[in-house]
Parts: C-alpha cells; sequence; structure tokens
C-alpha cells in the first residue's frame, strides 16, 4: 500500500497520480504495479484507508456507486486494471449472471439439454437436483421411522 496520495487534492490530480503508478497495456488497462491484496485487485492507501483501486478510480472519475450496485471489469481486463472506464456498476443479480458461464451450472456439471432439470419455470442441474432429492428422502425416512420406533411400532 502506498501513503502518496493526497485526498484533499483535485480529483483530476489524483487520478493522474495513480494512473503514473500503473503500466498501460494494448486494451487500455491501467495495470497497478504496486503488490496487488491476494484477492488480486489492486490495492491503494488512500485518506487513510486501504481502498480497492478500481473502486477508488470510478469514484474519483463518476462519484459514488449507485446504491445496491457492484463495479464490474470488462471480460477483458485483469482484476488489478483499475482504469475507471473499464469497469460498469451493475446489481448484484447482474453480476452474477455476467460471471456465468452458459454451458456450466455453478455447481461444475455441464449445461446441457439431458442434464437440465426445469420446475416452475425454473432451470437447475438435474444431477444436483437429484442427488439433492436422495439426501431429502434419507432425511425423510430416518425422521419416520424414529418417530415410528418411539411409538413402539
Amino acid at each position: 500500500m502506498i501513503r502518496w496520495l493526497d485526498h484533499k487534492a483535485p480529483t483530476d490530480i489524483q487520478l493522474n497520480a495513480i494512473r503514473l503508478r500503473c503500466t498501460i497495456n494494448e486494451n487500455g488497462c491501467w495495470l497497478w504495479s504496486g503488490v496487488p491484496h491476494y484477492s488480486g485487485y489492486a490495492h491503494i492507501w488512500y485518506a487513510k484507508k486501504s481502498r480497492i483501486g478500481h473502486t477508488l478510480t470510478y469514484e474519483l472519475k463518476n462519484g459514488t456507486i449507485p446504491l445496491g450496485h457492484e463495479l464490474h471489469h470488462r471480460s477483458t481486463c485483469p482484476k488489478h486494471c483499475i482504469n475507471p472506464e473499464h469497469v460498469i456498476p451493475l446489481t448484484h443479480k447482474e453480476h452474477s449472471i455476467a460471471h456465468t458461464d452458459p454451458h456450466f451450472y455453478p455447481c461444475g456439471h455441464p449445461r446441457t439439454s439431458t442434464n437440465t432439470h426445469t420446475s416452475k419455470g425454473k432451470t437447475c442441474c438435474r444431477e444436483c437436483n437429484l442427488a439433492h432429492r436422495k439426501r431429502y428422502d434419507n432425511i425423510k425416512r430416518e425422521r419416520r421411522d424414529a418417530y415410528w420406533k418411539s411409538v413402539g411400532l
């Protein structure tokens, strides 16, 4: 974390000071040259706090992130890109969908017509649905057996 940025300076001067600490690649990404956080994101010391780099630069350029939104990097950008033009605010649901691979379910099973279970207009992984049903049926059976054992039958 670098403690060189004056948070009281005008925002364009702050953005230029940050950009000077970056290398710019062919996509226009500002790649943070400081040590990244273990998560892979750039962290910048600003106003006596450690801030995530792309969040800080977005807020310096565009103001606060809209309420209920989070920032999403363009698909061509690495995590340590802090160019404020390479992130867009999305709701959590939109952000989750943007990170979803259309060929696989979140569990990792392939998203195919034979492995898709549809119920009440919702789709899910057939393998995981069957495994869940088996666990549920086993729990129901154990509870039923325990009840009948407790009443003496």
